[in-house]
């Protein structure tokens, strides 16, 4: 799998648009379809505003995002430098459940797993946060 785009960057909530735009045309480039697109788009940029807001505390912090492609399948890493912190552990919310009988949070993480069909966490090497979200079936497999 060859890295397509890669960002890194100290960032702000304030240019989220720019990362959901970067997300999107790097999708877009090999053709995946505008749904697959949209979703995509959604569950990282809920990552990466957990990880600016929990994380960095609604503070600058310094994001790494890269984009792969292979086939039909995409991967999104997004690497921090935020306190540690693996999002795929918290339990699912009850959707079902009326609104004021839910517990605040989670919803984010959510769509981060309904959006992919993985997510994973890992810790690097250096002692920071990877999260990894893959889309297996985003655009025709003969396409590059």
């Amino acid at each position: 799998m060859a890295t397509v785009f890669t960002y890194h960057n100290a960032i702000r909530l304030e240019d989220l648009a720019g990362i959901r735009r970067f997300i999107k045309e790097a999708m877009e480039h090999w053709g995946a379809d505008e749904e697959t697109v949209e979703g995509f788009v959604m569950a990282v940029n809920e990552g990466v505003t957990n990880v600016l807001l929990h994380g960095y505390q609604a503070q600058s912090g310094i994001v790494e995002i890269e984009v792969q492609h292979s086939g039909s399948k995409f991967v999104v890493t997004l690497r921090d430098e935020a306190p540690l912190y693996d999002p795929t552990g918290c339990p699912a919310p009850d959707t079902r459940a009326p609104l004021e009988k839910r517990g605040s949070g989670g919803m984010g993480i959510h769509m981060m797993r309904h959006f992919t069909d993985s997510l994973e966490y890992r810790v690097t090497g250096d002692g920071h946060n990877e999260l990894i979200f893959t889309k297996t079936e985003a655009i025709d497999g003969n396409t590059n």
